[in-house]
C-alpha cells in the first residue's frame, strides 16, 4: 500500500512540474469540438471539405496526443531535456509500432468485451442503461492500463520492435501485477470522478444552480446527458487533461522503478 501511495503522490507532484505536455494534452478537447463546428455549417453541401479536413485533422491531433503525452512524461521522468521538435519527431517515429500494438490489443480484448457485454444484456436493457453497463466494463479493463504505457515506454527507451516491447512490458507488468492493477483501478475511478464532477458543474451552471436539475444527470456516464454541449466538453476536457498527465506520470514512475530493478 505504501508503494501505491508513493506512486500517486509523486505522480501528482510531477504532473504540475511539466509544461510542454499540456499543449499535447489539449488536443482531445479540440477533437471533441470539431463535430460541433461541422454540424453547425454542415447543411451546406459545398462544405464537404470541412468534414474531410476535420476528419484528417482529428486523426493527426489524436496521434500527437496519444503518443506525445506519454513521450514527454517519460522524458521528464527520466530527466531528459525535450523540445517540441523532439516530441513531433517521436510521434512520427513510433506511430506505426504503437498503432500495431493498439490493433493487437483490440484483437485480444474484443472477444472478452463481446462476452462481457453479452452477459450483461437482457430483454429489459435500454439506453441509457446499456450505456451504463458498457461504462462499467472500464473497471475490469482498467487492470491492464499499465500495459499500454509500459509498451510505449519500451519503444521510447529501447527503440524496440512490437514483439519485444509487448513481451518485455508484459513480463514487467505480471511481475508487479498487484500494485499496477490497483493503480489502474484507482486512476480509472479518479477519471470517473472528474467526469461526474464536470457533469454536476455543467448542470448547475446551466440551471442557475437548481439542485433539482441534478436528478436528470447520468452519473455513471455523464457524456450521455450532454451530447454536443460545449460547456461540458470544456469542463470535462480540462479534467481529463489533468487525469491523463497524472495517470501517465504515475506509470512512468512505476516503469522507471521496476525496469531498473529488473
Amino acid at each position: 500500500m505504501a508503494e501505491i501511495l508513493w506512486f500517486l503522490r509523486q505522480g501528482w507532484k510531477n504532473t504540475w512540474k511539466q509544461n510542454l505536455v499540456w499543449l499535447f494534452s489539449t488536443f482531445p478537447i479540440l477533437i471533441s469540438l470539431f463535430p460541433l463546428v461541422q454540424i453547425k455549417y454542415g447543411s451546406n453541401p459545398g462544405l464537404l471539405l470541412l468534414y474531410l479536413a476535420g476528419f484528417f485533422l482529428s486523426i493527426f491531433l489524436a496521434a500527437q496526443s496519444y503518443i506525445g503525452v506519454p513521450y514527454l512524461v517519460y522524458c521528464f521522468t527520466m530527466n531528459r531535456p525535450t523540445t517540441l521538435e523532439d516530441a513531433f519527431h517521436a510521434v512520427g517515429k513510433f506511430f506505426g509500432r504503437i498503432l500495431g500494438c493498439y490493433l493487437i490489443g483490440i484483437l485480444v480484448l474484443l472477444p472478452c468485451i463481446f462476452l462481457m457485454v453479452g452477459l450483461s444484456l437482457d430483454n429489459s436493457t435500454r439506453p441509457p442503461h446499456l450505456s451504463n453497463r458498457i461504462s462499467l466494463l472500464r473497471l475490469p479493463l482498467s487492470l491492464f492500463i499499465a500495459m499500454v504505457d509500459f509498451a510505449m515506454f519500451e519503444f521510447f527507451k529501447k527503440d524496440s520492435g512490437i514483439r519485444a516491447a509487448l513481451s518485455n512490458s508484459w513480463n514487467l507488468f505480471i511481475s508487479h501485477f498487484g500494485v499496477l492493477a490497483a493503480l489502474g483501478i484507482i486512476l480509472t475511478v479518479v477519471f470517473g470522478i472528474f467526469s461526474t464532477a464536470s457533469g454536476i458543474l455543467t448542470v448547475l451552471l446551466k440551471s442557475s444552480f437548481d439542485l433539482a436539475a441534478l436528478s436528470q444527470l447520468n452519473y455513471l456516464n455523464p457524456s450521455t446527458s450532454f451530447t454536443g454541449d460545449v460547456l461540458f466538453i470544456l469542463t470535462n476536457g480540462i479534467g481529463q487533461m489533468v487525469c491523463t498527465v497524472f495517470s501517465t506520470s504515475v506509470f512512468a514512475l512505476a516503469y522507471l522503478k521496476y525496469s531498473e530493478k529488473k
